[in-house]
């Protein structure tokens, strides 16, 4: 019997392709259980859609009970979700999470079947680098707190699929249900923000250009994709009348005013340069393989293309949202760090046949291993602290947990998400604004003129309002006493997408907001740093007084206890929920 060396055995093991597929396996799970175990931390964004889906279960209708700044194509895709969460129990933002860890996982799964068919086959450690090149790029985004926003969704769903189009441009062949899943996945998510169709344009014209031949044929792929746009299709030709032209208004309104919200082109690519280091090395590494790619021929060229192609796109995706908001950069980041796992493979591969680095062939992939490790690492020694020994709530968590009870309504007058959401959904209140958060009136302020980034702005007339603006107050004051809210909570200055001399209470008072809505049926209780806090009156529930009452809520005691049989809306009492 023939003894192998340590090193002979060392490199069988890696071309076996075993170690590879117990490393995906620990990795996806690790990341899977940490990504759950910490579902507090759920994006914002993520928080205000799938409430949003919550209350399109309870059979509100998107633009006319409902109001978001997205198309609603990303709040159907978290109805499931939703209906899920409430069949089975469990919360929210933990089914979400577990969601988009099995899309995670799936798309894992699909990329390494298409890897195993392309036409210049990969060997074990060549495929199994750039499966954990994907694995790691989406920890990569999980850590930075962007896990399941629509950047991310589209990330998993676009790498397999360019794949799976160099398997078609190359004459290969794939099992029909996983192409279909992949196409499925790719029309899912490509219909969440048009600009998200950059990405697939952009992939088919570098393969054209690449094979000097027209788009491959894919039938199952293109089926599927073309499955969800139909229905799509379907909804919007099938809106009533009404529906339709408050879609369009609505529109209008946000074509006109989201500029506010953004940052210009200037900013966002002297961001590109100055924002972190991981905006560094995705530059470094993409510009480096464009120049590469143009003067050099390698076997593994068509590869480097494909993820030069979703790299690119995410880059552009970036630039034309123009918000320079950190989860706008997770395909860039993420095709970056597929590129990172295709520069090793590049070098294991350039480096046979030459004498001196045939040692590159094995041990080079060792690399992403201790990436993989090192990454996993990090994030037990950041998640699992702060699941065994949770901290104390934060001071706006303690504030909403004393003044209102689960499923009460809670009302945000503020132009910015955060710090509402994911506030709103882990304790299980819901919003009082049609709206989800105010934005219309940095919307406003924009379209109206009145301000600008440079000047500080005082309160406007009454009798200089736009159109827009006095609906938007109607709907707001309608809104104020429709929610019947236990608390609303006014945004301090300064406020997003606002000016610096903007405050928020001012200009409600002096449009009529606050005397007709908020003073009469509220009381201001306790300040937060960020907040006004006003709580809902209860005339009803005679409870005894609360050492922080304050004077007018005195007289609006004595008030309705000299007028009770007229039960006058005033507030005989103010308290917690704790009495």
């Amino acid at each position: 019997m023939t003894r192998l060396s340590p090193a002979t055995a060392y490199r069988r093991l890696v071309r076996s392709g075993r170690p590879w597929a117990l490393v995906q396996i620990v990795i996806v799970l690790v990341f899977s259980t940490l990504a759950a175990a910490d579902f507090r931390s759920i994006n914002h964004d993520c928080a205000l859609l799938l409430q949003a889906a919550q209350l399109v279960l309870e059979g509100h209708r998107p633009y006319v009970d409902l109001f978001e700044t997205n198309p609603p194509w990303i709040i159907f895709l978290n109805v499931p979700i939703a209906w899920v969460s409430r069949a089975l129990g469990l919360s929210a933002a933990l089914t979400f999470v577990l969601a988009v860890q099995l899309l995670f996982a799936a798309g894992a799964l699909a990329l390494s079947h298409v890897l195993g068919r392309l036409a210049r086959r990969l060997d074990q450690a060549e495929a199994g680098t750039l499966i954990l090149g994907f694995i790691l790029a989406n920890g990569l985004i999980a850590i930075r707190g962007e896990l399941g926003q629509r950047e991310h969704l589209f990330f998993l769903a676009l790498v397999p699929y360019a794949f799976l189009r160099l398997l078609r441009h190359q004459g290969g062949a794939c099992h029909r249900w996983v192409a279909g899943s992949i196409g499925l996945a790719l029309g899912l998510t490509v219909l969440v923000k048009p600009h998200f169709f950059i990405g697939p344009i952009l992939l088919e014209i570098v393969l054209v250009v690449a094979h000097g031949r027209r788009p491959a044929p894919g039938r199952p792929e293109w089926i599927a994709a073309l499955a969800p746009m139909g229905a799509y299709a379907l909804y919007w030709l099938t809106l009533p009348p009404p529906v339709w032209r408050a879609f369009t208004d609505h529109a209008a309104f946000m074509l006109g005013g989201y500029g506010a919200y953004a940052k210009g082109l200037g900013r966002i690519v002297e961001s590109l340069v100055t924002y972190d280091g991981y905006t560094a090395v995705a530059l470094v590494l993409t510009v480096t393989w464009i120049a590469l790619v143009a003067r050099m021929r390698f076997v593994l060229r068509p590869i480097v293309l494909v993820l030069l192609a979703v790299t690119v796109s995410g880059l552009a995706i970036l630039l034309i949202q123009s918000r320079n908001y950190g989860y706008h950069r997770a395909p860039f980041y993420g095709g970056a760090a597929m590129l990172l796992a295709a520069s090793l493979v590049v070098a294991r591969s350039q480096s046979r046949n030459r004498r001196g680095l045939g040692w590159l062939r094995c041990d080079m992939v060792l690399v992403p291993f201790g990436l993989a490790v090192g990454t996993a690492a990090l994030s037990l020694g950041l998640v699992v602290p702060a699941v065994l020994r949770p901290g104390p709530d934060s001071p706006l968590e303690r504030i909403v947990k004393r003044w209102s009870r689960p499923g009460d309504t809670v009302f945000f007058i503020d132009t910015s998400v955060t710090p509402a959401y994911p506030l709103l959904l882990l304790l299980d209140r819901k919003p009082g604004t049609r709206t989800f958060y105010c934005y219309p009136l940095a919307l406003i302020g924009k379209l109206s003129g009145r301000w600008s980034d440079e000047d500080s702005p005082r309160p406007p007339d009454p009798g200089a309002l736009i159109a827009r603006e006095l609906r938007y107050l109607a709907e707001l004051e309608e809104d104020l006493r429709r929610s019947r809210p236990a608390m609303v909570l006014i945004r301090k200055p300064p406020c997003q997408a606002c000016p610096a001399g903007f405050d928020v209470r001012d200009y409600l008072r002096v449009v009529g907001v606050m005397s007709r809505a908020v003073t009469p049926l509220f009381d201001r209780v306790e300040d937060h740093p960020l907040f006004w806090v006003y709580v809902r009156c209860r005339i009803c529930e005679r409870r005894p007084l609360v050492p922080h009452l304050h004077l007018e809520t005195v007289e609006a005691l004595l008030k309705s206890l000299i007028d009770a049989p007229r039960k006058d809306e005033r507030c005989a009492t103010t308290s917690p929920r704790t009495f």
